[in-house]
């Protein structure tokens, strides 16, 4: 089995004014690192990186590069729909210091599967660091496949994983079989907190997961069990997480509620959100209120 590594995709902590909570976040990086996260991606999905024009992406990195002073790995989504822009804004913040960026491929228009392997070929040729993957076919409306992804392997040495967001477990799994066992050193995430146990032990390297804001000691535990072969451990926490998995749906999408229970326990001044994402209402402010506690949970009795 690969050393199991849990990687938080950090929430974008906002002021009243939406301006970004700078104070906020170096409170919540350091809540991450001491809870034992193995590293931290800044502006993916959960981080709202389609809010931000790429100056202000480049200041939230550049911020936590400083801050974090290399006590874990950082990466930094930098998907822009305009090729050159993610090129760039990478370039930049691999410069700047970040051990690698995660693109998320072209969303809104339609494409071919020759399409997504120029888009993936032409940027990687460009920049200057490692690069992984992200594959979310819910939200870019394709999924990416098998034989693009080992194309892109074999020609670029810098292309060095994939987050595979997809909700059944045995998709990602199929791509730990057919690629690893040709590229062994490439990495290969899960983006769904209950796949862990599953891509675990098909031979993946973990997950990149939202649930490791409010409950990161749970997650970190569960990759160092997992490690360490911890069965009793590894149940306890999987229970955890599927409890937990609720949280994607008490609002769409998901950010506001996370921050909701960040801010009841003191780690964030608001849970405001760009929209789309709307402020909770009372019902589902109600529903995040019944798990205030969670946030200080280390572990769980089996029941």
């Amino acid at each position: 089995m690969s050393n199991i590594e849990y990687f938080c995709p950090v929430l974008t902590m906002l002021k009243e004014d939406m301006s970004v909570d700078f104070d906020s976040m170096h409170k919540n990086y350091d809540r991450l690192i001491e809870a034992g996260i193995n590293g931290l991606v800044l502006l993916g999905s959960s981080g709202e990186f389609y809010a931000f024009d790429k100056m202000t992406i480049i200041d939230i990195a550049k911020d936590a590069i400083d801050y974090i002073d290399k006590r874990v790995p950082i990466i930094v989504g930098t998907g822009r729909l305009s090729a050159i822009e993610t090129i760039e804004v990478s370039n930049e913040v691999l410069k700047l210091g970040a051990d690698s960026v995660i693109i998320v491929g072209p969303y809104y228009i339609q494409a071919s599967q020759e399409g997504i392997y120029k888009y993936f070929d032409s940027i990687a040729s460009e920049i200057k660091g490692d690069i992984y993957i992200y594959n979310y076919p819910e939200n870019v409306g394709y999924d990416i496949s098998e034989n693009v992804l080992k194309k892109l392997i074999e020609k670029h040495k810098n292309i060095v994983g994939l987050k595979d967001t997809v909700p059944t477990a045995t998709h990602t799994e199929n791509l730990i079989v057919k690629i690893k066992s040709v590229y062994p050193n490439f990495k290969i995430y899960t983006g769904y907190d209950n796949n862990i146990v599953s891509i675990a032990t098909s031979g993946g390297n973990g997950c990149i997961g939202a649930l490791s804001n409010i409950i990161p000691k749970i997650c970190s535990g569960i990759a160092k069990d997992l490690n360490d072969k911890d069965a009793k451990g590894i149940i306890n926490k999987k229970r955890m997480i599927d409890k937990l998995m609720e949280f994607y749906s008490i609002s769409i999408p998901f950010m506001p509620a996370m921050k909701y229970l960040l801010e009841l326990n003191g780690y964030a001044n608001t849970s405001k959100c760009f929209y789309p994402a709307i402020d909770l209402d009372e019902n589902q402010k109600n529903a995040v209120e019944r798990y205030k506690n969670f946030t200080k949970i280390v572990d769980l009795d089996i029941k």
